[in-house]
Order: C-alpha cells, then structure tokens, then sequence
C-alpha cells in the first residue's frame, strides 16, 4: 500500500476518533513487510512503522546506543526510549479498535528522565514519597556500579539509611532540583536547538553561522549520537567539540564568586566539579564536628 495513502488515510481517522497526543499525531501500526497490522495480524515492526514519517534506517546507523549494544536481539526499539515505560509494546491486530488505532493512547514524546532510567539507575522526580532503592536489580544497576542517583529530593527527606542523614539538606542531583531534564544535557548532536559548529568547518569571518537544521529536518533526520562528554563509563571516551556542554558553558563563575581571591587563577587551575566536591566534604565535616554549623552552609 502506498505510504502517502496511508498517511493521509490515518490523517482522516486521526480527526474523527482516539487521537494520539498533543505532540505527536496518530500513525498506522504496520508490519515488517510494510502491511497494516490489523489486516495481517501480525506483530508491529518499529522500523517500518516509524519509518513512514522517520528516516529510520539512518537513525539506526547512527545510533551510538545500537553500536554498544545496549538492545541485545539488534532490534531498534524506538518505543524504549519514545513512550511511557508502562506502555504495553506489544500491539497486534488484537489491541487495535476496528479503524486500526491502539485502544490505549499513544502516548509519544521525546525521551523523559524514566526512560533514561530503564538502563542508567534510579531516577525520581518525586518530592513527596520518600526516595527507596528498589528490590529489582534491574532498575537500580547502575546506581550499584556508579551510586548516582537522579532526584531533586533532599536526601534528608528520603527513605535511605544514610549516616548523618538528618544534616543532608542538599538534593541528590543538583539540575534535577533545578528542573533540568536528562535530554537538556545529553541531547541529539544535529538537533538544531542545541547545535554547536565545528571550529574546523566555521568559516573564519563568521562570530556565529545561522544556517542549521529545519524542525522538519531533524524530525526525519535525528542523529541518534547523544552529546555525553567524556567518561570511562560512557558509550564513547572521547570528549568532542559538538558534545555535551561543561559547566562553564552554562555557568558564570565570575559573577557569583566575588568573595574568592585570584578567581580567574583559581578557575584556570581547578575544575568546577573538584570545587564542589571540596565544598561538599568542608561542610559535611564541619556540620558533624559543630554542632552550632549544622543549620549553615559554607561556600567553599
């Protein structure tokens, strides 16, 4: 079947019954061979599914997550990362209304924090239950190999048996206390929003080159090569230009650090994330050993 008939036949169903989202409109659930899934019956294939609106071919060759293996059958699962993660995955013609559309709501949208947490550990944008690790070792591994823990909770106000744990008034994640999601950090390197140029592909009498991507674009396009920086953990070791921002990319040290001397020799010298540190260790200290320290905070 055509796939600008079945476009534009999904348009017409989309208007007159179960819509998707607000963000993303309803589509036709097809199979691997290209057929509509409640007329064959068979199971939905994400590649040619996606593939009517997506370049999904290119969104697997470029995916870094695919290239580490991260989907053990090989499988691209777009659903993973692109859907609630209590959404069924599972549609056949059986789930389906008689117009083709799932029963349940599509729910599709950019990857959320609980996605990410499907395979990087506990991540909780909860304030008001208290913060657990949970019984299945699945959804905390890697908070058992790294101990990060995403949440904006205060570590006092969590369900853990932490030492000292009524003095630590600070959030478990810092950007997550500052409402800062996952993909604002590790985004897709061509999404136009965030796109950095290469020095080496800048023309020199440029300060700033307008030309990037449509909305359009990228929406077929999406380079699946996530900006992650540089770790020993990550899927890649080494830091590029068009990566993952550091601190002072978003950060201006200088207009908050009056009070420290030789600022500028001091953030020449010393990274942001050993400063913190630091002052983390000077105040968790001092809290423990004066008693009249407990209630304050001491910048470091």
């Amino acid at each position: 079947m055509n796939r600008f008939f079945l476009l534009a036949l999904f348009a017409l169903v989309s208007s007159t019954s179960l819509s998707a989202n607000d963000f993303h409109p309803v589509f036709p659930i097809l199979d691997a061979s290209g057929d509509l899934v409640v007329e064959t019956g068979l199971p939905m294939a994400q590649m040619q599914t996606c593939g009517t609106c997506h370049d999904t071919q290119f969104i697997k060759d470029s995916s870094d997550h695919l290239a580490a293996g991260v989907f053990e059958t090989g499988e691209f699962d777009c659903l993973t990362c692109h859907s609630d993660v209590d959404v069924n995955r599972d549609w056949t013609a059986g789930t389906m209304g008689p117009d083709g559309v799932p029963l349940e709501r599509l729910n599709i949208h950019k990857p959320k924090d609980q996605n990410c947490a499907q395979c990087h550990g506990i991540v909780s944008n909860s304030l008001d239950i208290p913060l657990t690790i949970p019984g299945d070792e699945k959804s905390r591994a890697m908070t058992e190999f790294t101990g990060q823990i995403i949440s904006p909770q205060k570590i006092s106000n969590s369900g853990l048996n932490v030492a000292g744990k009524e003095s630590l008034a600070h959030p478990f994640d810092v950007h997550a206390d500052r409402v800062i999601a996952c993909v604002n950090c590790h985004y897709s390197l061509n999404n136009p929003v965030y796109f950095q140029q290469r020095e080496e592909s800048q023309p020199v009498h440029l300060d700033f080159d307008p030309r990037r991507l449509t909305s359009a674009d990228y929406l077929e396009r999406p380079l699946h090569q996530i900006a992650k920086g540089s770790s020993e953990h990550g899927l890649h070791t080494v830091e590029s230009e068009n990566s993952m921002r550091r601190c002072e990319s978003c950060h201006q040290a200088q207009n908050v650090h009056q009070w420290l001397p030789y600022r500028k020799r001091h953030f020449a010298s010393l990274a942001c994330e050993s400063a913190e540190a630091v002052s983390m260790l000077v105040n968790k200290a001092l809290r423990n050993a004066l008693p009249e320290y407990r209630d304050m905070t001491i910048a470091v």
